[in-house]
């Protein structure tokens, strides 16, 4: 049975990592959806990793084997009932898109004329503890895509992972319009 799975996973790009953003229209839909990939990532042995997260929205990371072609099918708009404290059941649309992550640039070249670079870099002491905060935001100029990555240790990382995401956005974006 695992095997003949594996056979349906063939797709060009279904073997790799892959980055995953969700969009919900309730705080409660987003969680709900968080809990549906963490569940996926047990069932077939991924490693998750937040990269960006504030209210009603989540973009993660997943890599592991086949990674891209377990979630691919997750891509699209969902609608998600849960109940609220007030005890009543609501709906909530929950909007998810998932990329294969490029290990290579693909001929697509990002420059400055072509993207615009937000980055922070700072260490916040509180008390006892120190707090090291790294976030890289990105958006190409002409399609408009914005890309944020936060959570990683080094600023550096931030902004391997922030320009791999957007060479396989700009890769998506390619392939739609051909």
């Amino acid at each position: 049975m695992e095997l003949q799975g594996r056979l349906h996973l063939s797709g060009p790009s279904d073997h790799m990592s892959c980055y995953v953003e969700v969009v919900a229209g309730a705080e409660e839909a987003l969680y709900l959806m968080m809990r549906k990939l963490y569940d996926e990532e047990v069932k077939h042995g991924l490693e998750m990793q937040t990269l960006w997260e504030e209210y009603r929205f989540l973009a993660l990371e997943f890599s592991g084997p086949f990674a891209y072609g377990f979630l691919k099918l997750l891509s699209g708009n969902h609608v998600v009932k849960y109940v609220d404290p007030n005890r009543v059941t609501r709906r909530a649309k929950v909007s998810v898109r998932v990329w294969p992550l490029l290990t290579q640039t693909n001929g697509f070249v990002l420059d400055a004329q072509s993207i615009e670079i937000w980055e922070i870099d700072e260490i916040i002491k509180t008390g006892q503890s120190i707090i090291h905060r790294c976030i890289v935001r990105l958006k190409h100029i002409k399609t408009k895509i914005e890309v944020k990555v936060e959570g990683l240790p080094k600023l550096y990382l931030c902004r391997q992972k922030a320009l791999q995401i957007m060479y396989s956005r700009l890769r998506a974006l390619s392939q739609t319009s051909e």
